[in-house]
């Protein structure tokens, strides 16, 4: 196939579109591993991460339904099993995402724990203690006591009173003392007390009470037969007969709450629940906490990787760009060289034409051949030049031939060579004008001589007549006109031959010289341009600079460079920066940054991956803080009131704690007390404060439904207040300012629900949802430790 100049230079940008192609396949493959890796941090961690926190979510409700069931909340057997079902099915979508084989042996761990945990509680727990039937004894008990033992006391006091007024009619006080009757009836009231408290105490927890209650019954007995014994009349029987049915009734109440309720059964159920916590509950925590933060580790470092590629990308493309621009100048180069050597050969066989070396004998012969050979345009120009010398030489030596004859006078003389185009005409003239033949062959002789002298501004002179008028004006006008081609020629090459691409051809061309003057005047300013404009757009490039734009006016099959090169760049330059700056804000914990570009393409898989994952992550980490805020908060307060603490150092660590911990500025612990007085009501009394100023205007002891305070504690639930500036008092106090709670909180906590006392919180701000969160849950645990301190 003929290689045209034309075909050569699309050659040259063919190859620098396979460049361009071989970058965006490049860009192709770092991109599937950006997409890859969003893909796992969106698949797989954050899933991860997110069904880890709602595992530990759901094993935390299991925790507080079993300490609300031994509180007595009957209705959470139900609530563990919802919350059960929950964490299974949750763990089932976790076990589709960890399938490597250290996360299977973890799976399987955390699922033996769990179905232990799960199944211990169930039989353990809630089929062998019910909450239900503590209630019913309680409340039987309370009955008992109350229909019957209150009963039998009030009648054994009223016959004692009786008994001690009879006597002393007849008697003296020592001897009223010491009359069987009067000590029968006081032991009687004695034993029939010992009888409640024994029940009560039962009922509370003790078992041995039991026993006691035996004993006590038995002596009881002895002492009502002996009593028995002493009476005869009809009156005092019938009054016998009605304290045995009180007493009996008041036995077989009792018996009955013995034979139904065991207190062991909760102190079993709640030993039970601390091993729990301790071999399995402990355990479950760890690994699902572990397992949470592992995966957030594994999407920071997948997000860091991404950002790793895309610096690679940019460094790839860079790289591949310099190398396109190198190539693309080395293609220049060939192509100038493979143009201007060949014009440079022509040039100088031009002058020696010029310079009347027809035979050119300064050029090598394979040099011409060299040029000859060549199938594009500079062959047929280095063809059409030798075909020209040879002419040249071979019209010149006849006219030679006819001139040195007509120098010897011998004007028979007639051109021998081969005369084409305006030569003939010469021809012509010397065979029909050898009339003047002496002075055109004297004009020509004098014009051959200036030519061969190399003075290409030699012109006839003389006057031609005749036909020989035609060779004098072609030579008026050839000697010109080629005088000014070669000069441009010349010229032209030599600006190329150093490397100026912006030389032009300036001569006027005729003829089929004037093709190369049009190829050289399309060529060489477009080339120059897109050359230029390409190693401007390639050294912003890699300076950094992606703002970089092609700025000239493309034509032909350059336009595709352009266009390529525009979109590309844009492209480029816009997921980039975006996404730099999306990964800087990730990797220094700025989980709320979002996308500012427009994505096209396979960049939008990028931005959704991008944007899903630092949705998910954000989510996870804040609750994840606040579940951790929670549980630390648990845990400090168990650390406070585990141990052998009286009730009122147990109230001050407490309420200390909870102070501090909710960043409260003020707190009491009020604690039920009971009346010292037989029919007054129990009382809420300020056993600890933190942070407390006491004020003569403000009580220290509140009476159910009294104030805000006793009427919490009467509701059994929480009430908050905001203060108004009437009702400040300064109880918040320091040696250099003082300070008013404008928040208030008021909660009692119960144990098996009945009120234990009240905490009250004082606050310059509202409280938080998380703080009162917490406040609530803290509830159960102190309820249970106040009651447990009461009972040692």
């Amino acid at each position: 196939m003929k290689m045209t100049i034309g075909r050569k230079l699309g050659a040259g940008f063919t190859f620098l579109l396979a460049m361009f192609i071989v970058v965006g396949i490049i860009v192709y493959t770092l991109n599937a591993r950006v997409i890859k890796d969003a893909l796992e941090v969106s698949q797989d961690d954050v899933p991860s991460v997110i069904l880890s926190l709602s595992l530990l979510d759901k094993l935390d409700d299991m925790d507080v339904n079993v300490l609300k069931y031994m509180t007595g909340k009957v209705e959470e057997p139900a609530d563990f099993e919802a919350n059960r079902r929950a964490f299974l099915t949750s763990f089932e979508e976790l076990a589709q995402i960890e399938t490597k084989p250290e996360e299977v042996k973890m799976r399987l761990k955390i699922e033996s724990l769990f179905s232990e945990y799960a199944n211990t509680t169930d039989k353990q727990i809630f089929n062998r203690y019910d909450p239900k039937v503590e209630q019913w004894a309680k409340k039987q008990a309370d009955s008992v006591v109350h229909q019957y033992g209150a009963a039998l006391k009030k009648r054994l006091k009223e016959l004692t009173k009786a008994a001690l007024k009879e006597t002393r009619l007849t008697t003296t006080s020592r001897e009223t003392a010491a009359q069987p009757e009067v000590h029968i009836y006081l032991v009687l009231m004695d034993k029939a007390g010992e009888l409640e408290i024994n029940l009560t105490k039962y009922v509370a927890g003790i078992t041995k009470e039991k026993q006691e209650f035996a004993s006590n019954a038995a002596e009881f007995e002895t002492f009502f037969n002996k009593l028995k014994a002493l009476k005869n009349k009809q009156a005092e029987i019938a009054t016998l007969n009605e304290i045995l049915s009180l007493y009996t009734q008041l036995k077989k109440g009792a018996e009955e709450i013995f034979r139904r309720y065991n207190p062991e059964t909760k102190k079993e159920a709640l030993a039970t629940l601390y091993r729990l916590e301790q071999e399995y509950f402990g355990q479950l925590e760890q690994i699902l906490d572990s397992l949470a933060a592992e995966k957030k580790q594994d999407a920071l470092t997948a997000t860091r990787d991404i950002t790793l590629i895309v610096t690679e990308m940019t460094y790839t493309m860079m790289a591949v760009i310099l190398l396109a621009i190198i190539a693309g100048l080395a293609v220049s180069i060939f192509l100038a060289r493979s143009i201007t050597e060949p014009l440079a050969l022509i040039v100088r066989g031009s002058n020696l034409l010029v310079a009347g070396d027809v035979a050119l004998t300064d050029i090598d012969k394979r040099e011409i051949d060299k040029i000859t050979r060549r199938q594009d345009e500079m062959g047929d120009i280095g063809r059409a030049f030798e075909a020209q010398a040879n002419y040249f030489k071979a019209v010149i030596e006849d006219i030679v031939q006819v001139s040195i004859e007509l120098a010897k006078g011998n004007l028979r003389v007639t051109p021998q060579a081969e005369y084409r185009g305006d030569f003939a005409q010469i021809k012509k003239a010397l065979e029909t004008s050898l009339s003047n033949q002496r002075q055109v062959i004297e004009d020509i002789v004098r014009v051959s001589q200036g030519l061969a002298e190399g003075n290409l501004r030699v012109m006839p002179k003389a006057e031609y007549q005749g036909d020989f008028a035609q060779i004098k004006q072609a030579m008026e006008v050839a000697l010109p006109a080629l005088q000014q081609v070669i000069k441009d020629i010349v010229r032209v090459s030599q600006g190329l031959a150093t490397g100026n691409l912006s030389v032009m051809p300036l001569g006027e061309y005729r003829g089929d010289i004037a093709q190369i003057k049009n190829a050289l005047d399309k060529a060489l300013p477009h080339q120059q341009q897109v050359i230029e404009d390409i190693i401007q757009v390639s050294q912003g490039l890699a300076k950094g600079n992606l703002h970089v734009t092609p700025q000239i006016e493309y034509r032909g099959d350059f336009v595709q460079i352009k266009n390529a090169l525009e979109t590309a760049l844009s492209a480029l330059r816009q997921v980039i920066e975006d996404i730099v700056q999306v990964s800087q804000g990730l990797a220094e914990g700025n989980l709320n940054i979002t996308h500012q570009a427009e994505y096209r393409g396979d960049f939008i898989q990028i931005k959704h991956a991008l944007v899903t994952a630092a949705l998910k992550l954000s989510n996870a980490t804040a609750q994840n803080a606040q579940q951790d805020w929670l549980k630390t908060g648990q845990t400090q307060l168990n650390d406070q009131i585990r141990g052998d603490h009286d009730i009122v150092a147990l109230a001050k660590n407490i309420i200390s704690f909870l102070t501090t911990y909710v960043e409260a500025q003020v707190g009491l612990f009020y604690l039920l007390q009971e009346s010292k007085h037989r029919d007054s009501r129990p009382y809420l009394q300020v056993i600890a404060t933190y942070a407390y100023t006491a004020n003569d205007n403000i009580p220290n002891e509140f009476l159910l439904g009294e104030g805000l305070v006793g009427q919490a504690a009467l509701e059994q639930k929480t009430l908050t207040r905001t203060h108004t500036p009437e009702e400040y008092t300064h109880i918040i106090q320091s040696g250099l300012a003082k300070a008013v709670p404008h928040h208030v909180l008021i909660t009692p906590f119960l144990y098996e629900k009945t009120v234990k006392g009240v905490i009250e919180l004082g606050s310059s701000t509202t409280l938080t949802d998380i703080q009162r969160e917490f406040i609530e849950q803290s509830m159960p645990s102190l309820g249970i430790a106040v009651n447990t301190a009461q009972s040692r």
